[in-house]
């Protein structure tokens, strides 16, 4: 599975980037400059996942943002519902 991610820097940061965007795109959309690129199984994009939200609770203000949104928006691609990925980033994000 191979998923685009708006880099931080965009106004959609951390959203999924269009499937139409991705096939219009002139050159190599792994190489476009506005998205990150995952790719894995769907297992290891959940481990992505799960570890970028980990990580959001150390990052500064915005980053943390742009990392959760990313972290939703990998476990909405693999098919993932509201409420789990609910639970999901709560077990993440908890504060021990």
């Amino acid at each position: 599975m191979k998923l685009y991610i708006y880099t931080q820097t965009c106004m959609r940061g951390g959203r999924e980037v269009s499937e139409r965007l991705i096939e219009e795109y002139d050159g190599n959309p792994d190489d476009g400059g506005d998205w990150d690129v995952f790719e894995g199984t769907e297992e290891e994009l959940i481990e992505v996942a799960g570890m970028t939200a980990s990580n959001a609770r150390k990052a500064k203000a915005g980053t943390d943002l742009y990392m959760l949104r990313s972290a939703r928006t990998i476990l909405e691609a693999v098919g993932w519902g509201e409420e789990h990925i609910d639970q999901f980033m709560d077990n993440r994000t908890r504060k021990d």
